[in-house]
């Protein structure tokens, strides 16, 4: 299995503190059958910020540490960005952090704001330049939680979503375990992550649980295709091809497919 969102590198963000700490992380998912980890700590303007050669040296000396502690897996570079203004700064430089740097992007947006017009237009732009855009744990964003169809209405840009683990056993509430299995069964949703911070969390400790009930809802197949297939694909830099589907709006009939190409070609006659 392959851990799509775990914030396992040493002093990077509020996850791992340690080696030490990483390295037992480490241990840990492998002992839950994990072969691969991405490692995507947080990047914020101002907060956490993005170095790099800095992230590529501890993804390195943590893949070391593993070799060395005979654990059977492997770490690999990523982050996970909050949207804001500054992404765009970052989109001209051509310093966006993307997953094993391929075109995979994870984000976030704020859990408890609302989705702005510069969300979706940002959506909008980094489709156009080629990014595949993973929002990451869309059932804690109190958003969607209250209107859960925007994320159906958002696949127009070709958004894939990815789940947290412990969603699913209750660990951030109600609302977001409720919305988790609801993603589940509408199949929306693409990668599974931990997002682990520390070895004796709940977050951790509660993955076994959450891959039962992940196997409940997805069975063997669905569990293969979001813990081992998709992310794999995504770390290989191969597109994953999902039916997007559109709620009724703007005159069009429930279940019509729409692409982001459709939504180009449609802005364009206007």
């Amino acid at each position: 299995m392959i851990d799509f969102h775990c914030h396992i590198l040493p002093d990077m963000d509020d996850g791992s503190p340690s080696m030490d700490e990483s390295l037992e992380m480490a241990r840990q998912l492998a002992l839950m059958g994990f072969s691969a980890i991405l490692a995507t700590p947080h990047l914020m303007e101002d907060y956490f910020v993005w170095q790099e050669d800095i992230l590529e040296e501890k993804v390195e000396q943590l893949n070391a540490a593993c070799r060395q502690a005979e654990l059977p897996v492997t770490v690999y570079p990523g982050a996970e960005l909050l949207l804001s203004p500054w992404v765009l700064d970052l989109l001209s430089a051509g310093k966006l952090p993307t997953l094993n740097k391929s075109s995979y992007l994870l984000f976030e947006i704020p859990l408890t704001q609302p989705l702005t017009e510069f969300c979706e237009e940002l959506f909008f732009r980094l489709r156009t330049q080629g990014y595949e855009l993973v929002l990451a744990h869309p059932e804690r964003c109190l958003t969607f939680q209250e209107e859960p169809r925007k994320l159906l209405d958002l696949r127009k840009y070709e958004l894939l979503y990815q789940l947290n683990l412990s969603s699913l056993t209750g660990h951030f509430g109600e609302n977001s375990r409720k919305l988790a299995i609801d993603l589940l069964k509408q199949n929306l949703i693409t990668f599974i992550g931990s997002d682990a911070h520390h070895s004796g969390e709940g977050r951790m400790g509660d993955i076994p649980s959450a891959l039962e009930i992940l196997r409940r809802y997805a069975g063997k197949d669905g569990m293969d295709l979001l813990l081992e297939k998709n992310p794999l694909k995504a770390l290989n830099n191969e597109r994953i091809n999902v039916e997007f589907i559109s709620p009724e709006k703007d005159g069009e009939k429930p279940g019509h497919k729409v692409s982001l190409l459709d939504k180009i070609f449609k802005r364009r006659r206007r």
